[in-house]
């Protein structure tokens, strides 16, 4: 079979599931996946012959497709700053708006040298390792609540060659966690935590509420900010003088965060904007 018969094929079959766009992504990720063509590739040849046995690899996907599980978690990859990360049900799936994260991060301090960085929730690893590729005279540290979580993090580490502390740890005790025996201080903590009202599950996708963990994605709706309530707690006791904490924010609680760092008088903070124009991401200066 041709690619371009197994394209029309593709779309044949997932037309009454998916949007066009959608589709298409699937189309990038599985040829991406399965035979390393890029787009350019994809589209500039339509007569590729595709062995049997990756299209029977592509049917299988095609099912699972259809029950509304994530591509990502089918493949058990995602491309995350241009790195392969392994990723299953056990973490969320890395999102584009988290990369904005990461390049603020290596943008505002990269003529930093000798910084210690952690990354609390650090789920699948992926912003902890992409700042410890990108900013490689870095030590960096992670931390989550749950094994299984370090298990694939730890994996991610190793995939991309760099090196990664890791330690269970849940942000919400009053406790510092320790690595090899100690309690490091830092210049930079970074937290993607769970920001999603239980208020807002009729505008997600069954793709994530289906199957990502529930407890990565919602907070209580009596304490939209517990979270980052214990994040600006564990930074007053844990940053070096001038550190600063980076988070990834609720696009709809940035008045209500506003607030919360004026109740703990917290002066200097910055909200920054995505590229869809949403309050995305919050950097306090301890």
């Amino acid at each position: 079979m041709t690619l371009s018969k197994a394209i029309e094929k593709i779309k044949q079959e997932l037309d009454l599931y998916y949007s066009v766009h959608e589709i298409w992504v699937f189309i990038h990720e599985i040829f991406g996946a399965l035979m390393s063509l890029d787009r350019a590739q994809i589209h500039a040849h339509p007569d590729l012959e595709i062995p049997s046995g990756t299209w029977k690899r592509v049917r299988s996907i095609l099912r699972e497709l259809k029950s509304y599980k994530p591509i990502q978690y089918i493949l058990g990859q995602v491309n995350f700053f241009g790195l392969t990360m392994r990723v299953n049900p056990s973490v969320l799936i890395p999102r584009p708006e988290t990369e904005e994260l990461v390049s603020i991060i290596i943008e505002e301090n990269k003529t930093r040298s000798g910084l210690k960085i952690i990354d609390i929730g650090t789920g699948s690893g992926c912003i902890a390792v992409a700042l410890a590729k990108n900013m490689p005279e870095a030590q960096v540290f992670a931390t989550d609540l749950k094994k299984g979580a370090l298990q694939v993090a730890k994996i991610n580490a190793n995939l991309n060659d760099v090196r990664v502390k890791y330690q269970l740890h849940d942000i919400i005790a009053t406790y510092s966690p320790v690595f090899n025996g100690s309690t490091p201080s830092y210049d930079i903590i970074v937290s993607n935590p769970p920001y999603v009202l239980p208020s807002q599950r009729r505008q997600m996708s069954r793709t994530v509420l289906d199957y990502e963990p529930e407890e990565a994605l919602f907070v209580p709706e009596n304490e939209p900010l517990i979270f980052y309530e214990a994040l600006c707690y564990f930074a007053s006791k844990n940053l070096n003088p001038g550190g600063k904490l980076y988070c990834e924010i609720n696009e709809d609680m940035a008045s209500e965060m506003i607030k919360m760092f004026q109740r703990r008088s917290i002066e200097s903070f910055s909200i920054y904007h995505d590229l869809s124009g949403k309050n995305r991401v919050v950097r306090v200066d301890f």
